[in-house]
């Protein structure tokens, strides 16, 4: 399957909720890579499913076998658990926090 349409220089976000792999996943996640100037250097890419173990291998065909351990951005898990950890140590002022109104039937 080949990916049709045209390259955007604009597209800053690729929402991903297919089974993608090998060259339909690298031709799918290089169109959010397109360099257009100082403020779009790279992409984003945000997947609904687990494309980790697909991801690896089509790098791996296409590109540096060795470079499955290079790592952008964390697991989503690991940026709850810091969430988690700094909402412990700065609680929010209760001013911030929208308590609801008392309802009248």
């Amino acid at each position: 399957m080949f990916l049709t349409g045209f390259d955007s220089h604009r597209l800053n976000t690729l929402y991903v909720d297919k089974n993608l792999k090998f060259h339909g996943l690298i031709q799918a996640f290089s169109r959010t890579n397109r360099i257009l100037n100082d403020k779009k250097s790279q992409g984003n890419i945000v997947c609904f499913r687990n494309l980790k173990k697909a991801t690896d291998e089509a790098i791996a065909l296409f590109s540096n076998k060795d470079a499955k351990k290079t790592v952008l951005v964390q697991p989503y898990e690991d940026y709850m658990t810091r969430r988690s950890l700094y909402l412990r140590s700065h609680p929010p002022s209760k001013a911030l926090i929208n308590y609801p109104m008392k309802m009248h039937n």
